[in-house]
Protein backbone atom coordinates (compact mmCIF):
# COMPACT_ATOMS: atom_id res chain seq x y z
CA UNK A 1 0.00 0.00 0.00
CA UNK A 2 1.13 3.38 -0.86
CA UNK A 3 -0.67 5.70 1.46
CA UNK A 4 -0.31 9.63 1.36
CA UNK A 5 -3.64 10.68 2.01
CA UNK A 6 -4.76 13.84 3.15
CA UNK A 7 -1.20 15.96 2.86
CA UNK A 8 -0.06 19.04 1.51
CA UNK A 9 1.78 16.41 -0.84
CA UNK A 10 2.08 18.62 -4.33
CA UNK A 11 3.28 17.42 -7.87
CA UNK A 12 2.26 14.38 -10.26
CA UNK A 13 2.22 11.19 -10.05
CA UNK A 14 5.63 9.90 -11.09
CA UNK A 15 5.93 7.58 -14.30
CA UNK A 16 7.90 4.98 -12.46
CA UNK A 17 5.00 4.13 -10.31
CA UNK A 18 4.68 1.60 -12.98
CA UNK A 19 7.81 -0.06 -11.52
CA UNK A 20 5.64 -1.50 -8.34
CA UNK A 21 4.24 -4.32 -10.03
CA UNK A 22 3.04 -5.95 -6.26
CA UNK A 23 1.56 -2.66 -5.65
CA UNK A 24 -2.27 -3.49 -4.08
CA UNK A 25 -3.64 0.41 -3.10
CA UNK A 26 -2.80 3.36 -3.78
CA UNK A 27 -4.08 5.41 -1.48
CA UNK A 28 -3.18 9.63 -2.30
CA UNK A 29 -6.02 11.57 -1.83
CA UNK A 30 -7.50 14.90 -0.52
CA UNK A 31 -3.78 16.24 -1.52
CA UNK A 32 -2.30 18.74 -4.07
CA UNK A 33 -1.60 16.10 -6.55
CA UNK A 34 -1.70 17.65 -10.15
CA UNK A 35 -0.97 16.76 -14.11
CA UNK A 36 -1.61 13.32 -15.86
CA UNK A 37 -2.36 10.31 -14.53
CA UNK A 38 0.62 8.15 -15.86
CA UNK A 39 -0.11 5.33 -18.65
CA UNK A 40 2.43 3.46 -16.65
CA UNK A 41 -0.51 2.82 -13.43
CA UNK A 42 -1.46 -0.23 -16.12
CA UNK A 43 1.84 -1.80 -15.29
CA UNK A 44 0.85 -2.40 -11.16
CA UNK A 45 -1.15 -5.27 -12.15
CA UNK A 46 -1.87 -6.70 -8.60
CA UNK A 47 -3.94 -3.00 -7.71
CA UNK A 48 -7.12 -4.04 -6.16
CA UNK A 49 -7.62 0.12 -5.19
CA UNK A 50 -7.15 3.32 -6.64
CA UNK A 51 -7.98 6.39 -4.46
CA UNK A 52 -6.85 9.42 -5.94
CA UNK A 53 -9.56 11.78 -5.29
CA UNK A 54 -10.08 15.37 -4.08
CA UNK A 55 -6.74 16.26 -6.12
CA UNK A 56 -6.57 18.29 -9.62
CA UNK A 57 -4.68 15.81 -11.85
CA UNK A 58 -5.80 16.59 -15.27
CA UNK A 59 -5.66 14.97 -18.78
CA UNK A 60 -8.00 12.02 -19.38
CA UNK A 61 -8.57 8.43 -17.63
CA UNK A 62 -5.84 6.08 -18.77
CA UNK A 63 -7.24 3.51 -20.79
CA UNK A 64 -3.75 1.56 -19.74
CA UNK A 65 -6.50 0.50 -16.58
CA UNK A 66 -8.08 -2.24 -18.64
CA UNK A 67 -4.90 -4.28 -17.60
CA UNK A 68 -5.68 -4.20 -13.95
CA UNK A 69 -7.47 -7.16 -13.85
CA UNK A 70 -7.59 -7.27 -9.99
CA UNK A 71 -9.06 -3.58 -9.58
CA UNK A 72 -12.31 -3.56 -7.64
CA UNK A 73 -12.03 0.57 -6.31
CA UNK A 74 -11.46 2.80 -8.71
CA UNK A 75 -12.11 6.06 -7.09
CA UNK A 76 -11.29 9.29 -8.96
CA UNK A 77 -13.61 12.37 -8.04
CA UNK A 78 -12.94 15.96 -7.94
CA UNK A 79 -10.22 16.54 -10.17
CA UNK A 80 -10.09 18.10 -13.60
CA UNK A 81 -10.26 15.00 -15.71
CA UNK A 82 -11.16 15.37 -19.01
CA UNK A 83 -12.22 13.48 -22.21
CA UNK A 84 -14.75 10.33 -22.40
CA UNK A 85 -14.73 7.56 -19.60
CA UNK A 86 -12.76 4.58 -21.64
CA UNK A 87 -14.46 1.83 -22.63
CA UNK A 88 -11.51 -0.44 -22.07
CA UNK A 89 -12.82 -0.26 -17.86
CA UNK A 90 -15.23 -2.77 -18.60
CA UNK A 91 -12.31 -5.15 -19.27
CA UNK A 92 -12.03 -4.59 -15.21
CA UNK A 93 -14.31 -7.27 -14.21
CA UNK A 94 -13.50 -6.98 -10.52
CA UNK A 95 -14.93 -3.90 -10.21
CA UNK A 96 -17.37 -3.18 -7.41
CA UNK A 97 -16.71 0.69 -7.33
CA UNK A 98 -16.04 3.56 -9.74
CA UNK A 99 -16.29 7.20 -8.45
CA UNK A 100 -15.48 9.86 -11.71
CA UNK A 101 -18.00 12.43 -10.25
CA UNK A 102 -17.10 16.03 -10.22
CA UNK A 103 -14.55 15.71 -13.39
CA UNK A 104 -14.88 17.58 -17.11
CA UNK A 105 -15.62 14.06 -18.53
CA UNK A 106 -17.85 13.80 -21.41
CA UNK A 107 -19.78 11.02 -23.44
CA UNK A 108 -21.73 8.12 -22.66
CA UNK A 109 -21.55 5.07 -20.12
CA UNK A 110 -19.36 2.89 -22.12
CA UNK A 111 -21.64 -0.14 -23.08
CA UNK A 112 -18.68 -2.28 -22.07
CA UNK A 113 -19.86 -1.58 -18.88
CA UNK A 114 -22.75 -3.67 -19.02
CA UNK A 115 -19.71 -6.52 -18.37
CA UNK A 116 -19.31 -5.75 -14.62
CA UNK A 117 -21.03 -8.41 -13.04
CA UNK A 118 -19.75 -6.90 -9.49
CA UNK A 119 -20.08 -3.93 -9.92
CA UNK A 120 -22.14 -2.23 -7.13
CA UNK A 121 -22.03 1.55 -7.55
CA UNK A 122 -21.17 4.06 -10.35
Amino acid sequence: MLGIAETSISGSIPSTIGNLKKLQTLSIYTSLLSGPIPIEIGDCTELENIYLYENSLSGSVPSSLQRLKNLKNLLLWQNSLVGVIPPELGNCLQLVLIDISMNSLTGVIPVTFGKLGSLQEL
